[in-house]
């Protein structure tokens, strides 16, 4: 899985990579995702909850909202499939509402949790 959030004036991206053995990188740049750092790892069962929210979202059939000055994107390869959900990110803080914006949450809760380790 890769998610981040990008674009605007500068089209400067940023966000994570989670790996299938949990293995976390960060990465930064015009490119997603370029520059890969090492940050953490997840458990096995992070890891398994984290894929039991993509399931239960039934995410290979969500459809992408386009993008914005900022956009928000989940992108999960599995079972030789790969699936990238895209959306306009606002600016305001507010609750994740969307399908998608509650995956990316949960997926940087994990993240935020692991860097701190």
């Amino acid at each position: 899985m890769s998610f981040g959030k990008g674009g605007g004036f500068a089209g400067r991206w940023q966000g994570y990579t989670i790996a299938a053995d949990g293995a976390v990188a960060q990465w930064e740049g015009r490119i997603t995702p370029d520059n890969l750092s090492p940050v953490g790892s997840l458990s096995p069962a992070q890891v398994d909850s984290l894929w039991q929210r993509v399931n239960a979202l039934d995410f290979f059939s969500l459809e992408s909202q386009g993008t914005g000055n900022m956009t928000g994107y989940i992108e999960v390869a599995a079972e030789g499939r790969t699936h990238e959900v895209r959306w306009p990110v606002s600016l305001e803080k507010e609750a994740a509402q969307a399908p998608w914006e509650q995956l990316y949450a949960y997926a940087r809760a994990l993240v935020e949790a692991a860097r701190q380790e």
